[in-house]
């Protein structure tokens, strides 16, 4: 099976995510999320969590999390991208632009 996605469309619904993510944040003290990514069917989301001490367990070696280092928010939603992109070729998929 040939999996494509274009890059733009990754950019989308990073850049959609991260949005999510961040307002998320802004409701509450100690809140925080980490962005996913399933290579399996390349769906991208904003895991959101109440505080550090929560989180979840992935029974799936096909879901991981992109990462990207602290910036302004161009420059973090452009290494989600890129991270994106990398784990998805990593994992057989044809990223067309």
């Amino acid at each position: 099976m040939n999996k494509k996605i274009s890059k733009k469309a990754i950019a989308k619904v990073v850049k959609k995510g991260y949005k999510a993510g961040r307002e998320w944040c802004q409701h509450g003290h100690g809140r925080y999320h980490k962005m996913m990514l399933d290579t399996r069917d390349g769906d991208i989301w904003s895991d959101e969590f109440l505080s550090t001490n929560d989180w979840k367990e992935y029974h799936s070696n096909s879901i991981v999390t992109l990462n990207a280092m602290r910036g302004y928010v161009k420059d973090m939603e452009a290494e989600y991208i890129d991270d994106a992109v990398q784990k998805l070729k990593e994992a057989g998929w044809e990223i067309t632009e």
